[in-house]
This record gives structure tokens, C-alpha cells and sequence, in this order.
């Protein structure tokens, strides 16, 4: 059964332990883990729902425990990019950027703190990157961080993906810095690497921001020397993020028409892919399963829906929907303004009622104008 679930692809024992609080159990899944695994593991553990209350109590248990210090740090990192929100620049609230950099500057501490104890502890350096990207810290700084993993661990990939954001235009960086950093860790990485695969995460980001196909049919030279040269090599050594790497190429194949390229990422993640690109995709499961099926040659049936470049084609039944929608939504707003309007005048109970009433086709008619036009 084909799952997006990035659980499937952390260390076992892992989940089991993390969702019963037991940190000796998640310290016990890791044992033995490369950095790789522990990098998809912890990040497994952040985006857990309640995890800072346990991961606290291991913390105040052992202060000393680099692991479980950066591993709250990260869940802090979650919980104040949740508060955070979606948006950019102005169109964040003062609240919401005060919740963000007061969770931020928490896990800052933390990691100080894990830092000065073990300066070479390399799962601290990768989240400073991600905390240092929330607080705006300049680019030197940013640059000085992945520098001390990239010391300590040349090729490790999730370090070089968290500093690429970095460098995208929405952070105030380039497409020009982000592929030349990407064009550095491949020539830097050793056959077979994952980090020579790192310009398929820019070319997503580029296709996510224009819309577009033409960034991706562009880069599909490129794309494919990423390929051969990273996961499809011979001596590549199979590792926690190749399912992100696989995904991401066949993504981008599949998005530029070059199936016979996607064919052999979709043979490598069968039913278990990871999100990476497919998520862009108005249910992206599906998606998968129809480039998957032109890809391999099975059957793939009618696309799931159109790409974000493509034009909205309006039938006469979708005419008649945004219609009947638009008429639901005028009627409860007519209904809601006239019960205000009927309690105002003394009538309290009838026109909270009526109210009331018209709080559902409004309700119901903004649904379907907003699934209409794609912003649902």
C-alpha cells in the first residue's frame, strides 16, 4: 500500500518508543545509527505532537545528554516555525513573530549550551542552521554554521539541504547562489553520493516558485548527471535519504515528460516515497501512482487532475457549481447582515437565529468557491 509516511524510512524500535515517551528506548532505536539515520530520525521525533514535555523531563534527567538537548532543541525549532505560520515578511502578525523567535532563541540556548560541552556534536550544528534561518541571522553566520559540519562531516546531505534554504530568493538569496552551492557539493561529494544529487532540491524549489515546467526541462541534463552520479551509481551505499533523493528525481523527470529517467526512482521507492515534490501536487498520492504507472509501462489511466501551469478548464457543470456556490455564499451573507440587523432592532432571539442559520450556505458556498479556484 503506497505511503508518504516518513516513519517507514526511521531506524526501527524508533516510532514504538517515541510515541510512548520513553527516551531510553529511542536512545536504544539509534544506537549504532550514522549520521545520515540520525539526522531522519530526530527530525522523525521533532515533528511529534507533545514530544517537548518527555524530551524535556530526559534533559532535566541528564543535562549532559547532548542527543536528547539537541533533539528538544529541534522540537522546539517545530513548534515555533508552527507558530510562526505560513506567509512572509509583512504579512506576519507582530504575535506570531514574537512566538517564533522566543521558541527560536529557546532552542538557541539549548544548543549553545550542548555546544560548548561538545563542540563537534554535528546534529547540533544542522539545527543552529535551522534555527539561525528563523531568527535572520546574517549569511556569514549561516555560512560559519554549515562550515562546521561540512568539517566535521563533508558529505553530510540534510546539513547541505538545510543550509541551501539559505540561499533561496525567498531567504533573501539567488537561484544563481543556490546552484552554485549546489554545483559545489557535488564536485566536493564522492561518487555515489547523495550530495551530488542536491541541485534536484533546487530545481523543485524554482519549480514550486514560477509555476512552471520550463525550470525542470531546462535542468534535465544536469538532473540526470545528478542521478547517475549520486543513487543510480554503482557505488552508492543505500542510506536513510535516499527515499528524498529518489523522490525528488522522479518528481522532476516525471514533471519535464522524461518517464524512461523517472523509471528507475520510482523502481527503487515502490510504495514507499517520500514527500519531497509530490506534496506540490493536489493529492499527490495519486499523482505518484499515475506518473509511476507511465513511467514503468503499466497502466496509468486519466491524470488525477491538471499541473499548477496548466490553464483551469471550465465545463458547463463546473460553470453551474461556481454558480450555485455564489448564490450560497451571497445568501448567507444577506441572511447573516439581516439577522444582525433584526437583533439590533430589539428582536434578539430571532435574529441571532437567523444568524445562525446563515453561517452554513456561507459556510458551505466559500468552501466551493475556494476548491474552485485552487485556494483550498
Amino acid at each position: 500500500m503506497l505511503t508518504f509516511d516518513p516513519w517507514i524510512h526511521a531506524r526501527p524500535g524508533l516510532q514504538a518508543a517515541a510515541r510512548r515517551g520513553d527516551w531510553p528506548g529511542v536512545r536504544a532505536a539509534l544506537a549504532g545509527a550514522d549520521l545520515g539515520e540520525l539526522s531522519w530520525s530526530l527530525a522523525r521525533v521533532a515533528d511529534l505532537p507533545g514530544a517537548e514535555k518527555w524530551l524535556r523531563r530526559a534533559v532535566q534527567a541528564d543535562p549532559s545528554d547532548a542527543l536528547a538537548g539537541t533533539t528538544l532543541a529541534a522540537r522546539e525549532t517545530v513548534l515555533a516555525w508552527q507558530a510562526r505560520g505560513s506567509g512572509m515578511g509583512d504579512d506576519l502578525s507582530r504575535r506570531r513573530v514574537r512566538a517564533l523567535r522566543r521558541l527560536l532563541l529557546r532552542a538557541e540556548d539549548r544548543l549553545g549550551t550542548v555546544l560548548e560541552r561538545d563542540p563537534g556534536f554535528v546534529p547540533a550544528w544542522e539545527v543552529s542552521l535551522r534555527t539561525a534561518l528563523g531568527l535572520e541571522l546574517d549569511a556569514d553566520e549561516a555560512r560559519r554554521r554549515y562550515d562546521q559540519v561540512a568539517s566535521r562531516a563533508p558529505d553530510h546531505y540534510p546539513a547541505q539541504l538545510e543550509y541551501l534554504e539559505h540561499l533561496l530568493p525567498k531567504w533573501g538569496g539567488s537561484w544563481r547562489a543556490a546552484e552554485d552551492f549546489a554545483t559545489e557539493c557535488a564536485a566536493a561529494a564522492p561518487a555515489g553520493s547523495t550530495g551530488r544529487a542536491l541541485l534536484a532540491a533546487v530545481v523543485i524549489e524554482r519549480f514550486v516558485e514560477e509555476r512552471r515546467p520550463d525550470p525542470v526541462v531546462a535542468a534535465v541534463p544536469a538532473l540526470r548527471r545528478a542521478a547517475e552520479g549520486s543513487v543510480l551509481h554503482p557505488s552508492h551505499v543505500p542510506g536513510a535519504w535516499d527515499a528524498v533523493v529518489h523522490s525528488q528525481l522522479a518528481f522532476l523527470f516525471s514533471m519535464a515528460g522524461e518517464h524512461a529517467l523517472a523509471a528507475p526512482h520510482f523502481r527503487a521507492l515502490g510504495d514507499r516515497p517520500a514527500a519531497a515534490g509530490w506534496l506540490h501536487l493536489h493529492d499527490a498520492e495519486r499523482w505518484y501512482l499515475y506518473e509511476r504507472g507511465l513511467a514503468l509501462g503499466g497502466r496509468a489511466g486519466r491524470p488525477p487532475g491538471r499541473m499548477p501551469w496548466e490553464p483551469r478548464r471550465w465545463g458547463v457543470g463546473a460553470v453551474a457549481a461556481v454558480v450555485v456556490c455564489a448564490v450560497l455564499t451571497l445568501a448567507g451573507v444577506v441572511g447573516m447582515a439581516w439577522g444582525v440587523r433584526t437583533a439590533v432592532a430589539g428582536d434578539l432571539s430571532t435574529g441571532v437565529g437567523v444568524a445562525i442559520v446563515a453561517v452554513g450556505p456561507f459556510g458551505i458556498g466559500v468552501r466551493g468557491l475556494r476548491t474552485a479556484f485552487g485556494t483550498g
